[in-house]
C-alpha cells in the first residue's frame, strides 16, 4: 500500500494519469467542444477519480479580455463533479502558428486545474469535505486574461529550478486537499511536452546517431535533434525555445542515461 501512495505523489504517475484524458479532450481542435466521463477510464476508478464529468467548451466571455477559466460543480443528488474548461473563441479564429501556441498555453494551464480538482475529489469522502473545499474554491476564482498568455509562454521557458519565479506557480493550481507532492509547474510543463511524447518522435535510430555524434564530435546527430525539434513545436503547437530547453535541460541526460544502461546489459 505504500509503494502505490508513494507513486500516486509523483510527478510522473500524474503525467501517466492525466494525459490521456488530455488528449482525448482534443481542446486544440477549432470546431468541436468536447466532454468526457471520467468513469470510461479504468485507472481513473482504480484510483477513485471516476464521478466528474470534464466539459470543454468554447464561448464568448461577458469580459472579452477572458482567455479562460475553470469552474468546478458539484451535485449532491447524483454525486457527481462537472468540471468546465472555458475557452475564448477567438483563440480558434486565427489559424496560425502562433495562435496554436497561445492556444495549447491556455488550454493546457486550465487543464492543469482539473488535474488538481480530480486529485481533490479522490480524497473528499463526505459531504462536509466537499461543502468546504467548494466554498474555499469560490474564494479563490481566477479568469486568464489576455495578459497572461505572455506570462504562460514565459513559464513554458523556465527550467523546473526557476519555480520561484513562475508566474503560474504551485500554489496558484492547488487546492490544499489533494495527495499531490510535486509541482503544478512541473506538470504543466510535463503535460505539454514529457519525455515519452518527445521520444515518439525522437526515436531509437535517432538517439543513435545522436549519441554516435557525440563519440565522434560530429554534428549529425545534432542536426537530426535540430530537426525533431522543430518538427515537434510544430506538431504539437509548441514554443520552440521551449522544446528545446525541455531537451537541453532533461531530454539529453535522459539519452545518455538510457544509453549506458543498454550498454552495461
Amino acid at each position: 500500500m505504500m509503494i502505490f501512495q508513494e507513486k500516486r505523489k509523483s510527478l510522473d504517475w500524474a503525467v501517466e494519469t492525466f494525459r490521456p484524458l488530455m488528449k482525448d479532450l482534443k481542446m486544440g481542435i477549432p470546431d468541436e467542444n468536447s466532454l468526457l466521463t471520467t468513469s470510461s477510464y479504468g485507472h481513473m476508478i482504480k484510483n477513485r477519480m471516476d464521478c466528474a464529468v470534464i466539459v470543454v467548451r468554447k464561448c464568448k466571455f461577458s469580459k472579452p479580455e477572458y482567455q479562460g477559466l475553470f469552474l468546478w460543480q458539484y451535485n449532491y443528488k447524483h454525486k457527481i463533479y462537472a468540471l468546465y474548461i472555458l475557452l475564448n473563441e477567438a483563440l480558434y479564429q486565427d489559424t496560425s502558428a502562433e495562435s496554436c501556441v497561445r492556444r495549447k498555453a491556455v488550454s493546457t494551464h486550465e487543464f492543469v486545474h482539473v488535474t488538481a480538482a480530480l486529485m481533490t475529489t479522490a480524497e473528499l469522502q463526505t459531504d462536509e469535505l466537499i461543502k468546504r473545499q467548494l466554498e474555499k474554491l469560490r474564494r479563490v476564482f481566477h479568469a486568464l486574461e489576455s495578459d497572461d498568455i505572455a506570462k504562460l509562454l514565459q513559464d513554458m521557458r523556465l527550467s523546473p529550478q526557476s519555480e520561484d519565479m513562475l508566474n503560474f506557480a504551485d500554489s496558484h493550481f492547488r487546492t490544499g486537499d489533494e495527495d499531490f507532492l510535486a509541482s503544478y509547474g512541473d506538470l504543466y510543463r510535463h503535460l505539454l511536452l514529457s519525455y515519452k511524447l518527445f521520444r515518439e518522435n525522437f526515436d531509437d535510430n535517432k538517439v543513435k546517431c545522436f549519441m554516435d555524434s557525440l563519440q565522434t564530435r560530429t554534428i549529425d546527430g545534432l542536426l537530426v535533434l535540430m530537426e525533431s525539434i522543430k518538427t515537434i513545436a510544430r506538431d504539437k503547437c509548441l514554443d520552440k525555445h521551449f522544446v528545446t530547453q525541455r531537451v537541453v535541460e532533461e531530454f539529453i541526460y535522459k539519452m545518455i542515461e538510457e544509453s549506458r544502461t543498454a550498454n552495461s546489459i
